[in-house]
């Protein structure tokens, strides 16, 4: 008789006593881009002026298109990409991300349209090695010990690259393409400080963001079962980047 041993993996996660909230920011050596007044990044052309935010809980990432012309802009959602890291292996459309009436964005002349893209989660922040010391200034003039790291362009542990695609006509038969790059400059760690708390932190500029992990969340019990057949062995991986469903990656 055939045996086919099964493999039971329990995973026991301890309850939580806290939260941990990493407060990030984003920056960009592109030339073409300046910050405005609410410190999003924005692109001003002849003709079209973009601008780009990664504001709040998990960076929502927004694109915003106005059209400076008297002609109409139609926006290619379809043929535009979300490139993460170095190179252009590793890369998302964006039209993936939206619902079919979304694909194509159409500015009638001087319009201005805001488009969510997408938000960033599981970035693994809670693995940096956070050395230096910090603080926050809270509000009722309190100051909260800290910890944060500065990174490059060369180190940082999110460098993303936005390549959009419009046209003035409705075929895009002759596109206008715009490349754009940006990465996490500094994060700080900061346990137990929400938002709310911190004096300095506006949750709407569009260079600021938080994530926020519990320290010990919640008993919770899974069973893995894996079958193990002749020479054929289960292997349990966990991922620390994976693409997620819904409006979201990372």
């Amino acid at each position: 008789m055939r045996y086919i041993p099964i493999l039971l993996i329990f995973v026991i996660l301890f309850s939580s006593c806290g939260t941990t909230y990493y407060y990030g920011m984003f920056d960009s050596n592109d030339p073409y881009i300046e910050k405005d007044a609410k410190e999003n990044f924005v692109v001003n052309g002849d003709d079209v002026k973009l601008t780009f935010s990664f504001s709040g809980e998990d960076a929502q990432s927004d694109i915003t298109v106005e059209n400076k012309t008297n002609r109409k802009l139609y926006v290619n959602w379809e043929n535009s990409w979300l490139y993460i890291g170095d190179g252009d292996n590793n890369k998302i459309k964006l039209s993936s991300y939206m619902n079919s009436k979304e694909r194509q964005m159409v500015l009638d002349s001087g319009a201005i349209k805001k488009q969510h893209i997408l938000e960033f989660s599981n970035l693994g922040l809670e693995l940096i090695d956070y050395n230096n010391a910090d603080s926050l200034m809270l509000k009722k003039n309190k100051v909260a010990a800290t910890q944060s790291t500065l990174f490059t362009e060369d180190d940082t542990p999110l460098y993303i690259r936005y390549v959009i695609e419009m046209s003035f006509d409705k075929k895009g038969e002759e596109p206008y393409i715009f490349e754009e790059d940006f990465y996490i400059s500094k994060v700080t760690k900061a346990p137990g400080i929400k938002p709310k708390k911190i004096a300095s932190l506006n949750p709407k500029e569009g260079n600021t963001f938080y994530v926020k992990k519990d320290n010990n969340p919640k008993i919770k019990q899974t069973a893995y079962i894996a079958s193990v057949l002749g020479a054929t062995v289960g292997l349990v991986t966990f991922q620390i980047i994976s693409i997620q469903s819904g409006n979201s990656w990372w």
